[in-house]
């Protein structure tokens, strides 16, 4: 995992040059999001070291005036997207005990803190379809959900993100 961490540690030097905007933020939630993709690709396993930063910098930012959703709509999504989680995964584990991993749920938590429960449904249906066409693809009946998560949640991130990206970039030119 050398590689990972010098791409890791190169992309906080940018996100330092960032300094402390909405673009850092978000810059935060996209590289997060893909050392815990290859992380969970190769391990299937999404470390708590990493999530619980992810999380935490979900419901620090709309604090901050960053991102599109209000503080409590963020404590909401990532509320949401603890317990939908764990409610689905009970009844999946009650048949299959390795379905759905405790990372996964915590991953799931975080984008809905920087998502809101729109964007976390959008990212569960999303990551969804890529896991099936995945496992379709690779004729395969295991797979880590992680990189799947992490795909759809960039994917509705920049949707989602558009609108305050605009925003910010206004604010800079004038």
């Amino acid at each position: 995992f050398k590689f990972q961490i010098h791409i890791f540690k190169l992309l906080h030097s940018v996100q330092s040059f960032l300094s402390f905007s909405f673009y850092s933020f978000v810059f935060s939630f996209i590289s997060l999001l893909l050392l815990m993709a290859e992380i969970d690709y190769r391990t299937f396993l999404l470390p708590d070291i990493l999530t619980i930063p992810l999380l935490l910098l979900g419901i620090i930012a709309p604090n901050f005036g960053f991102g599109f959703i209000s503080a409590y709509e963020s404590s909401v999504g990532a509320a949401v997207g603890y317990f939908l989680p764990v409610i689905v995964s009970l009844l999946i584990v009650w048949k299959n005990k390795e379905a759905f991993g405790g990372g996964d749920i915590k991953l799931l938590s975080a984008v809905g803190a920087w998502l809101g429960i729109e964007g976390l449904l959008y990212v569960i249906i999303t990551a969804s379809i890529l896991g099936l066409l995945y496992a379709l693809i690779q004729k395969t009946k295991t797979l880590a959900f992680g990189p799947m998560i992490a795909i759809a949640s960039i994917i509705i991130a920049f949707y989602f993100f558009r609108q305050s990206l605009l925003r910010e970039q206004e604010r800079i030119l004038l």
